[in-house]
């Protein structure tokens, strides 16, 4: 039963992993979205009897994804032709505000002006 435990962990970690891949994948034509990346951690070893000279034998519980972290690092610089796009060096997000008057966050900085602008 332990080795289905075991293997169970392992596949759920590489499922996590598939979906984190194809999420990846479907945003990488969105302006100024940041991949993410899995960190994986192995569960509980165990020291079981041994071996013909005496050396104590590991038996690992599995594993699982620990964190998805953002990756920030900077993304091609690309020149345009809009003089108000802008971009970010380094970590942090462009503040907006919405038509309802919240402030909103991005990375996108692909800015322009309209007919409200002051």
């Amino acid at each position: 039963m332990r080795a289905l435990y075991t293997a169970a962990t392992g596949m759920t970690s590489r499922q996590t992993q598939l979906e984190n891949i194809a999420n990846n994948l479907a945003n990488s034509t969105t302006t100024g979205y940041k991949k993410t990346r899995e960190t994986f951690a192995d569960l509980i070893y165990q020291q079981i009897g041994g071996t013909p000279a005496g050396d104590p034998m590991q038996l690992g519980s599995g594993t699982r994804i620990t964190s998805l972290a953002r990756d920030f690092r900077n993304g091609d610089t690309i020149m345009t032709s809009n003089p108000t796009d802008m971009m970010l060096d380094g970590d942090g997000f462009f503040a907006v505000e919405s038509p309802a008057g919240e402030v909103l966050y991005t990375r996108d900085g692909h800015f322009r002006v309209d007919q409200e602008a002051t």
